[in-house]
């Protein structure tokens, strides 16, 4: 491994979408709109490269956090400026990289200013997200993740549909004041790090090492305050309610990187903090997450069901699928299976609701309506673009050969595992939620595709005069729907080197809570005690390099 080359990784990925979003806002140098394009996607390219280059040099037999790179921030309090990745950072690193030339893509033509305040918080939202999932300090964790509020704000603001101004409102009067919860946990984290070792710490590692030997009520107490802030990103019921009003007011472009993107931050922030530094809070609380998941799951799927607009329902969906992933997270089983179920879900999720969203913005740009009924049939008239349509609702059904069916099944056989009674309750009402799923989800396909051609009619509204003159997908909408479709495809078949990936640092992040249900536990737990558990024999070994191609 080169170094010289991946010491320069993590600066770059930090600093290549930096400058993209500086320079198209340079006049001079870029006077029309498609210049400014032209830029704005040659820098998320350039972006998806690195990632991929990241990846190529990734030692994957090795595992653990690679590639730090560290320098003083305030040194006084112990702050770093601390970036590194392990297997589930470059994952969902991958996603965000390869989401946001297919938005760029999928954005429409616009002035050159709109084009310049779009890509530039495009940029700002690339940098904020690959921020937090490379940040080793949680400081700096902290200050990505709440970065990521104010290009949300804008993109849903400025570029939404109606009621974009309450959507982008609404989204970011939830995310800041739930935040606020969370930087205080986080900093009693860092107060009770000092009390022991009589020096401030901010870093991961080093909190890793001391948060666990919190009392059970100071881990009570910090975990919920790090929940609130995580829960309302995922959103985890019952702080759901901003999420559908953010999709309904964003466009299509906005709306991929809000469910593909942005809400994975709350379960990454879970699977990271919450669980490895607050073991005992963690095994004390997780029946009451499987409630409020389960809940979650079917709630908002029976919600799902009756939507009469097509953002809705995928906003609904996305609360239950995010249900799954909570459900994963927190069944603690001993081989890890729902852990390493509830990542793969969380990589995998935004690609197929990206996938929808995007044939629903396509969709409204012909007929400018969004209603199930008001529109049906274009099947006849579109039959690329329903074929897209019905292979994105398949994936998140969870169809299997496609990406959605491995997280689902991994998470529910998790839970049905997980310790305790309740185990497979939670797992057969979840499954109940798998069949709401598939009856709305094929009810929304159903509804668009098939059935008599038709259109309801909005004069001046820029839609198609007949639902007969519809136009099917164009060259640019296709570039943007195949990446992803592929992507669906290829993980949906071939599952195992992401699922053999990810288990070694899953494992390492839930190993002291499943340490916590196999010790007998009184109202005290020891650092050392919790420190020298041996991970559980893998369900999904790592293939070694020596029984793989793999050049560097």
């Amino acid at each position: 491994m080169d170094s010289n080359v991946t010491s320069w990784l993590m600066p770059l990925l930090v600093l290549v979408p930096l400058v993209t979003a500086l320079l198209v806002q340079v006049r001079p140098l870029l006077k029309t709109s498609q210049a400014v394009w032209n830029t704005g996607f040659i820098g998320s390219l350039v972006t998806l490269v690195l990632v991929l280059i990241a990846f190529d040099r990734y030692d994957w037999s090795a595992g653990g956090v690679q590639f730090v790179v560290q320098a003083e921030w305030m040194p006084e309090l112990g702050l770093t400026f601390s970036l590194g990745v392990d297997a589930l950072s470059l994952w969902l690193m991958l996603v965000t990289a390869i989401i946001m030339p297919v938005a760029a893509i999928a954005s429409k033509p616009q002035s050159a200013d709109d084009r310049r305040a779009f890509f530039s918080w495009l940029h700002l939202l690339l940098l904020s997200m690959l921020g937090a999932f490379m940040a080793r300090d949680v400081i700096l964790f902290y200050a990505f993740f709440e970065l990521t509020l104010l290009p949300s704000y804008i993109l849903i603001g400025r570029f939404g549909h109606l009621d974009r101004g309450k959507a982008a409102t609404t989204m970011f009067v939830y995310g800041f004041v739930s935040a606020l919860f969370t930087a205080a946990g986080l900093a009693y984290i860092a107060m009770h790090h000092a009390a022991e070792m009589g020096v401030w710490s901010f870093a991961i590692d080093d909190l890793l090492r001391t948060a666990p030997s919190m009392s059970t009520t100071e881990q009570g107490w910090v975990f919920l305050a790090l929940m609130l802030g995580f829960g309302v990103k995922t959103p985890l019921f019952p702080l759901h309610n901003w999420l559908p009003t953010a999709h309904q007011g964003s466009s299509a472009d906005g709306a991929i990187d809000l469910a593909a993107l942005v809400l994975k931050l709350g379960p990454y922030g879970m699977l990271r903090i919450v669980v490895p530094m607050l073991p005992v809070a963690t095994v004390e609380y997780a029946p009451l997450l499987g409630v409020l998941a389960v809940i979650g799951v079917i709630y908002a799927g029976l919600i799902a069901w009756v939507q009469p607009d097509a953002k809705g329902l995928i906003a609904y969906s996305s609360i239950s699928h995010m249900g799954f992933v909570i459900l994963g997270i927190f069944a603690l089983d001993a081989d890890n299976i729902g852990s390493v179920g509830a990542a793969a879900y969380l990589i995998n999720h935004g690609v197929a609701a990206g996938g929808l969203l995007l044939c629903v913005g396509m969709l409204y740009d012909r007929f400018r309506t969004r209603e199930l009924g008001e529109v049906s049939g274009v099947a006849k008239v579109m039959p690329a673009w329903s074929f897209f349509f019905v292979f994105f609702v398949m994936a998140s059904v969870g169809l299997p050969g496609l990406n959605g069916f491995v997280g689902e099944f991994l998470t529910l056989m998790g839970t049905f595992l997980s310790p305790g009674l309740l185990g497979p309750v939670y797992a057969l009402l979840a499954g109940l939620g798998l069949i709401i799923g598939a009856l709305y989800l094929l009810r929304l396909a159903g509804s668009f595709c098939f059935g008599p051609l038709k259109a309801i009619s909005y004069p001046n509204s820029g839609a198609v005069e007949r639902p007969e003159d519809a136009q099917d997908l164009s060259g640019r909408e296709l570039m943007a729907l195949v990446p992803l479709a592929v992507f669906c495809l290829v993980f949906g078949i071939f599952p195992y080197p992401m699922l053999s990936t990810l288990e070694p640092d899953v494992a390492r992040m839930t190993q002291q809570a499943r340490l916590v249900i196999e010790t007998p536990v009184t109202a005290e737990v020891s650092e050392p005690a919790l420190m020298v558990a041996e991970p559980s024999v893998s369900v999904f070994p790592v293939v070694h390099e020596a029984e793989v191609s793999h050049r560097r």
